[in-house]
């Protein structure tokens, strides 16, 4: 039987910031990156020139940077539903931008193509099966892995994230993961972190802890109990803080106040 590990601290993580979504230019970006604390970054690969990218890797020994979508959603979650010349061209595609990402120094990528819709039909599952596998190749070469977007609550329903681990055993694709999408808001207090993601727990690249900044901030209470739990089954991150805005202007001001949040947690545990 599997022994859990037990002895763990919050400060045995990585943490960092997720930006992919922030609209910020790249001297925003590179600024708020290069904030003390700041151990990883979620952005998309081409946010910031290869300079830039290894200048940050350079000044931060350990640093861990994680790619956002490779494609707009828009583009990639009715990939299913498209003639199989269109899968065998946008799995190309992908195949080149993980090669892209290993170039500017990513160790993981995110794709959303709407697995959480597309599960529970029988015709579809095999055709993402088919479409991932086409990928093997690219994943192999570039040691990228590639993190599948699970929604946490779901949508949908609770099930969907045990058919999500399933999915990825039945394709054995190597480096095909996770990327949690946590909604801390969205969970009352107290809650059992475990239920939300049983049979995930040994597939998760990423931790992404997002909310809207307009409306309410990330605090210790959102964090402590998936590190804690994730820590059991030897996770120690990235989590990446998320902080969404209708004006992108103030995404500066609470990078830095999350700084501070993550640098007193990995140095307080």
């Amino acid at each position: 039987m599997l022994k859990l590990k037990e002895d763990f601290s919050l400060a045995q993580a990585k943490y960092g910031l997720s930006l992919s979504w922030s609209g910020l230019d790249s001297n925003a970006l590179s600024e708020c990156l290069g904030l003390p604390g700041i151990e990883a970054a979620g952005i998309q690969v081409d946010s910031l020139s290869a300079d830039a990218l290894s200048k940050l890797r350079s000044e931060r020994h350990g640093f861990v940077l994680h790619a956002g979508r490779l494609l707009d959603q828009s583009v990639s979650e009715n990939i299913l539903y498209a003639p199989q010349k269109m899968r065998e061209a946008f799995a190309e595609k992908i195949s080149a931008l993980l090669m892209l990402a290993k170039t500017n120094g990513f160790a993981c990528a995110s794709l959303d193509i709407g697995l959480e819709q597309s599960l529970a039909d029988s015709k579809l599952r095999q055709t993402a099966l088919e479409l991932f596998r086409r990928m093997i190749p690219a994943l192999l070469k570039s040691g990228v892995k590639l993190a599948l977007p699970c929604r946490v609550p779901s949508l949908s329903r609770e099930s969907y994230p045990g058919e999500l681990a399933l999915f990825i055993k039945d394709c054995m694709v190597p480096g095909l993961k996770v990327s949690l999408e946590l909604h801390p808001h969205e969970l009352q207090q107290g809650f059992d972190p475990a239920p939300l993601i049983k049979g995930l727990e040994f597939d998760i690249a990423s931790v992404i802890l997002m909310y809207n900044a307009d409306n309410g901030t990330l605090v210790k209470a959102h964090i402590e109990p998936w590190v804690t739990m994730l820590l059991r089954y030897g996770f120690k991150g990235p989590y990446l803080a998320c902080p969404k805005s209708g004006a992108k202007s103030r995404l500066p001001a609470e990078c830095i106040s999350l700084a501070k949040l993550l640098s007193g947690i990995r140095k307080n545990g």
